[in-house]
């Protein structure tokens, strides 16, 4: 028994050894995990980053923190350290800090304090004596002048001049610098220009343009609906803001009552200012939702031409006028007018048409010597005399040109400065000039017989391509420009 007793002594006294050593290993390392992280962040603090205006970079000895101001940068060890606020614009903010236990470690840039974030802007202008405007307010100062003391920034410089179109310019103004605008101010006082670069004009593709009574100018793009331009404003209508039926209009005319009339590729709208009325093949006898050609005749019907035909309106009543149950010699209208004597002129395909009084007669450049096969355009002048434009057709053999009918006869016309088979309509002003606009440009023929041509930037056609051309109550002439907007002639 004795023995047995020693015996389990010894056992349990090896086995109190064994926990013994267990627990002082785990014991060792414990303490060896923690002590590492534990005594560097005895060595560590944090500091914290903001600036006027906020939104710096914050770099901490020469690296980025990826931290933007206001914010705080977490475990910099205690000491010097080099603190550097990056902000485009301005110049870089540096400063030595020391970072400290068991104080705030705060730091604050105020950009507006310092003249490094203040630059100039130096305007000029051609002519000079513009006065100038800063983010829309007049500072009341006229070119040449520099802007001093400006904080670094965005900002927008106007310069008005009478007689020119106002010239504006976006900058960034950069800290220490010093920056300059000069602009080239256009003369307005003859020649203006409505572009989508300067103006809310729609589209730059403008097919045809018009003037109703009360001097506002319509017109139509190939692309971007209508638009009535009122005091240097568009007013836009489009199928997203209006019932148009289609933003591809194709054609104009306006009635004695200002009801505006616009056709398109997908039918006929009729717009009185307030209320709008859209005729289609689907609730009329329209024999197609493309109408190519409008006009209003001096006896209050409504003239439209299709690819399918000619139609007339006459109080409210809808006449279709085909190859099948006319004379009519195509179903393709290109443009429609009415002479002094009433009687109705057709450019289709392949011909011109004439109906007077229930009564159809045809002329073609086979029994006609027509310059073309085709007239684009009808015009006449302010004698009676009707006037054409035929396109050149090369594989055909036709020059085209243009060509009048006088005493019963087609007269070739010469036209000189432009290109007479890309001639795209024709226009007769008050004072007995001659308007020809061409896919080159125009050709004016004033009353004496004397000639000019316009084009190019210096008569404010940034595209020579003239779709069209009217005037307006002060005698003022306007070109429709494909791909140039529209131009203004103070004539």
């Amino acid at each position: 028994m004795i023995n047995m007793i020693a015996t389990l002594n010894n056992k349990y006294k090896y086995l109190i050894f064994i926990i013994s050593i267990s627990l002082l290993t785990f014991c060792n390392k414990e303490v060896a995990t923690e002590s590492s992280p534990g005594d560097s962040k005895l060595y560590q603090g944090n500091i914290y980053v903001n600036s006027d205006p906020q939104g710096s970079k914050i770099y901490l000895d020469d690296k980025n923190s990826g931290y933007i101001t206001p914010d705080s940068v977490k475990g910099v060890s205690f000491g010097n350290h080099k603190l550097k606020l990056v902000k485009s614009i301005f110049p870089d903010t540096t400063m030595d800090i020391n970072v400290q236990a068991g104080i705030a470690n705060n730091y604050f840039v105020n950009y507006y304090t310092s003249g490094r974030n203040y630059g100039s802007i130096s305007c000029a202008s051609m002519p000079s004596g513009a006065t100038i405007f800063l983010n829309g307010n007049n500072l009341h100062q006229t070119t040449p002048y520099e802007i001093k003391n400006l904080f670094a920034g965005n900002y927008n410089v106007s310069l008005a001049l009478v007689g020119y179109r106002t010239g504006s310019f976006s900058l960034t103004l950069r800290g220490s610098i010093s920056s300059t605008v000069f602009l080239a101010l256009q003369d307005t006082t003859v020649w203006l220009d409505y572009r989508i670069n300067n103006s809310n004009i729609p589209s730059n593709d403008i097919l045809d343009i018009k003037s109703d009574s009360k001097n506002n100018i319509w017109l139509i793009t190939a692309s971007n609906g209508i638009a009535k331009y009122v005091n240097g404003h568009f007013v836009i209508y489009n199928k997203t803001n209006s019932p148009l039926p289609g933003n591809f209009t194709t054609s104009l005319t306006i009635d004695p009552q200002d009801n505006i009339w616009i056709g398109t590729d997908s039918g006929l709208a009729k717009f009185d200012g307030t209320s709008w009325t859209i005729f289609n093949t689907g609730n009329s006898i329209l024999p197609d939702n493309y109408i190519s050609a409008l006009y209003y005749s001096s006896d209050s019907k409504l003239w439209i031409g299709t690819p399918n035909g000619l139609v007339s309106v006459d109080n409210g009543n809808f006449y279709v006028y085909n190859t099948s149950n006319s004379g009519i010699y195509s179903n393709i209208v290109a443009s429609i007018v009415m002479d002094k004597n009433g009687k109705m002129w057709i450019a289709c395909a392949e011909g011109i048409s004439t109906l007077f009084n229930g009564k159809w007669e045809s002329f073609t450049r086979d029994t006609d010597g027509l310059a073309g096969f085709s007239s684009n355009c009808l015009s006449i002048d302010n004698t009676g005399i009707v006037w054409a434009a035929f396109p050149q057709n090369s594989s055909r053999g036709a020059a085209g040109g243009v060509m009048k009918y006088e005493n019963n006869v087609w007269q070739s016309v010469n036209i000189v400065g432009i290109h007479s088979g890309s001639i795209n309509c024709i226009y007769f002003d008050q004072n007995g000039g001659k308007w020809f606009g061409a896919d080159n440009g125009v050709l004016y023929i004033k009353s004496n017989g004397v000639t000019i041509v316009y084009s190019g930037s210096s008569y404010a056609m940034y595209s020579n391509k003239t779709m069209k051309i009217t005037s307006d109550k002060q005698n003022n002439i306007w070109f429709a420009l494909f791909g140039g907007g529209i131009v203004k002639y103070k004539h």
